[in-house]
């Protein structure tokens, strides 16, 4: 071979590579800083996932959601079920977020997640209005962190 084509040649092998995804597809398991654990699947994308109007080639897709515990403004504090976590597409690098804005009495929900190899580690926060005895609250679990394996 020509000096000329192996160097085209080598050239190209890091492009072949980039194109690979930096995460693997299946069930995780994660356990979140609150010491609690939930569930949820990457896997390719099928027109039956209903993940999302746009994508690329893998969904994010909860199967189970983690409780939290959140403290109130008035001190008050509860645990409870976080809001359900959505299906959607997992970009090209691995990301998946998801966003709520508060309106009316619905939380203001903020999700991240980040897969690389068999691990997914991210946060989630979730901000509540709840009534109280003097008038309405703001409930907050806090910055909660999860690192996920995949089973």
């Amino acid at each position: 071979m020509p000096a000329a084509a192996a160097a085209f040649v080598l050239a190209c092998v890091p492009v072949a590579e980039a194109r690979r995804w930096s995460f693997q597809t299946g069930v995780y398991t994660a356990k979140t800083s609150q010491q609690t654990t939930f569930k949820f699947k990457i896997v390719g994308h099928t027109a039956a996932n209903h993940c999302g109007t746009r994508g690329t080639q893998h969904c994010f897709i909860a199967l189970s959601d983690p409780r939290l515990d959140t403290t109130c403004t008035d001190g008050t504090s509860y645990s409870d079920d976080l809001f359900d976590v959505p299906s959607g597409f997992v970009s090209t690098t691995g990301s998946f977020s998801f966003h709520q804005a508060m309106s009316d009495s619905n939380p203001r929900i903020d999700f991240h997640a980040h897969a690389e190899g068999s691990k997914v580690s991210g946060t989630f926060r979730e901000i509540d209005p709840r009534s109280g005895a003097s008038g309405m609250l703001s409930c907050d679990s806090g910055a909660v962190t999860f690192t996920a394996r995949r089973l």
